[in-house]
């Protein structure tokens, strides 16, 4: 199969027609001589210099390596030729691959190959986010994994903006391989990186000391896997059914909780999320909670003291 279609090898065939040199027979003999032997002898000879040139190039298109074969043979023709290594050195940084090659004779290629680049970027950056919402508890981390959230966000609109625009335009969405829901799933965990942070923020200021250190003790504790599948179905479960009897009692309802409490049982019944990432958004809740206990009587608190010691106590009793 050709390095490159019937259209990429024109459109390369006329830029090397901008070249004064080619214009001579003698100068596409040279450019031939320099070609590996391999694929100089499959050169017929066409008198007419276009015909000449398309068949050099479509040649060399033919070999692995004779796109390449063919930029060096060129090199000393082009050199100093702005315009001229503008047009080609796409080719040059491509060598051999043929993914590149193709990108660089089709602009919409290419634009769709740097929106790939940007999504893969995005979501490790998400990824990352995701691994470390916790460090929020950390006053000092805060202000820096909101920066980085409010980054996120920005390179999402950006890419979203220009997805929209390659899509709508015929050539580039025939070979658009990245589908509008890969966008919907980024929104989807940006938004939802977004409510943790906003839960942590308004829980944490609750806690004392203690508290503090051992919830940032336990979700250290689940980020190194160090709480079993069983530790963490148990204990969302239990959360979610504690959190919701709060949600209708209504015994939250004029505190700062009340929304954090709403958002972590919206987040607890979203499918997309995994349940150690649901957990990690309910334990600071817990303690924030708890510290309602003596200023609303809440009646619901026994089960989040015996779940929150039962926590506590994994730490003591596993590596």
């Amino acid at each position: 199969m050709p390095l490159l279609t019937d259209i990429e090898c024109s459109a390369l065939a006329e830029a090397i027609l901008q070249l004064p040199q080619v214009q001579s027979l003698e100068r596409r003999e040279d450019i031939i001589a320099r070609l590996d032997p391999s694929i100089r002898d499959q050169i017929l000879y066409r008198a007419d210099t276009r015909s000449h040139i398309d068949q050099i190039v479509s040649t060399c298109a033919e070999y692995p390596h004779g796109i390449a074969s063919l930029i060096a043979a060129l090199r000393p023709f082009y050199r100093g030729m702005e315009t001229f290594e503008e047009k080609i050195q796409p080719l040059e940084d491509a060598g051999n691959n043929d993914a590149a090659l193709h990108t660089a004779f089709n602009p919409a290629q290419a634009q769709i190959t740097r929106l790939q680049k940007r999504l893969q970027d995005l979501d490790e950056l998400i990824q990352d986010l995701q691994t470390h919402v916790d460090l929020v508890s950390e006053p000092q981390r805060r202000r820096l994994f909101a920066h980085q959230l409010t980054e996120a966000n920005r390179t999402y609109e950006t890419v979203h903006a220009e997805y929209e625009r390659l899509t709508s335009r015929r050539e580039a969405s025939q070979n658009f391989t990245v589908p509008g829901s890969l966008l919907n799933e980024i929104r989807d965990r940006l938004n939802t990186l977004a409510v943790q942070q906003q839960i942590l923020v308004v829980v944490m200021v609750r806690l004392s000391e203690t508290q503090q250190k051992n919830t940032q003790a336990i979700l250290v504790a689940l980020e190194q896997d160090r709480l079993s599948e069983s530790d963490i179905t148990q204990s969302l479960s239990q959360l979610r059914t504690e959190l919701a009897a709060l949600t209708q009692s209504g015994q939250l309802a004029h505190t700062p909780l009340a929304e954090a409490v709403k958002q972590s049982v919206e987040l607890f019944d979203d499918p997309k999320l995994e349940a150690k990432h649901k957990l990690k958004v309910g334990i600071p809740i817990i303690p924030g909670i708890l510290s309602y206990e003596t200023e609303l009587a809440l009646g619901t608190s026994l089960g989040l003291s015996a779940l929150w010691e039962r926590l506590v106590a994994r730490l003591h009793t596993r590596p």
